[in-house]
């Protein structure tokens, strides 16, 4: 008996409890409604549509669905420069930082701003010559994620795969010309133990930038076709091997030993047939 009394006195404070939140939460929904209509009474009632970061965005980094949605937004509290649509952004990576619930604006996207190199944690920013040929036409962008091969004469080698650029020589504009300059240059982030082996590839040969679209990327496509790569050749030393092989002259002294056991075998079966009959 005394235990019923324990679970329904229970069940009945965790009702109230329950009823308790609600109430909470209509209260704090009542007052944002409150004042969001004592805005609309006090700027007016126009509203537009822009974009708003739902979560914090580094510089590099690129604006899209996932960190940024588009918010109804009172008119006379927008800035001059807000963007309203992800394309006006599109490829452009942040030159500042913007943080979630912030209106996104053009001049955080300004190529001209000049901000640190931000290096991410536990890699290395190293800068590799480069030329719009080696670096898909110099389409390469800062956030962009790369294959680097080395090339020196017929040999290609895969050298990183995945690897972030952090920035490039087309990012800088000629205050004099107001245009971009060419590609010469590329700053990757790489894991410290292939600083050494990529500055030594540089140097010795030429390097090549990949650009993978994100499904081929997720799947591994670069190491598999690396993998394929190496199948084939070792396929060709094979075959290159076995016909080799093939090609090589016989013994011309085992070839003579076994002329010269083949006629005494058929003279002594000669001498067998005289002395029999």
């Amino acid at each position: 008996m005394r235990r019923r009394v324990h679970l329904a006195v229970g069940a009945l404070c965790g009702v109230l409890c329950v009823a308790g939140i609600l109430a909470y939460a209509a209260d704090l929904r009542a007052d944002v409604d409150q004042e969001r209509a004592e805005a609309l009474a006090r700027y007016g009632g126009e509203q537009v549509e822009i974009l708003v970061a739902t979560e914090d965005v580094a510089v590099g980094d690129m604006l899209d669905t996932t960190n940024a949605e588009k918010r109804l937004w009172l008119s006379e509290l927008v800035p001059d420069d807000a963007i309203s649509d992800h394309a006006e952004i599109a490829a452009l990576p942040a030159t500042s930082p913007i943080y979630a619930g912030e209106v996104v604006v053009r001049h955080r996207f300004d190529e001209r701003e000049e901000v640190a190199l931000q290096v991410p944690d536990g890699k290395c920013a190293i800068s590799v010559p480069s030329k719009a040929v080696t670096a898909v036409g110099g389409s390469l962008r800062p956030g962009s994620k790369v294959d680097v091969y080395s090339v020196s004469g017929s040999s290609t080698d895969l050298l990183a795969s995945r690897v972030l650029v952090l920035s490039t020589s087309t990012t800088s504009v000629d205050e004099e010309t107001n245009r971009k300059s060419d590609v010469t240059w590329v700053t990757l982030a790489l894991e410290p133990s292939m600083v050494e082996e990529v500055i030594a590839a540089s140097q010795k040969s030429e390097l090549y930038f990949s650009l993978p679209s994100e499904s081929l990327a997720a799947s591994g496509g670069s190491k598999a076709a690396s993998s394929s790569g190496d199948s084939r050749t070792a396929a060709k030393e094979d075959v290159s091997g076995s016909a080799n092989d093939e090609a090589k002259p016989p013994d011309s002294g085992g070839s003579v030993k076994e002329a010269a056991s083949s006629s005494e075998n058929r003279k002594e079966g000669a001498k067998e047939e005289g002395n029999d009959e």
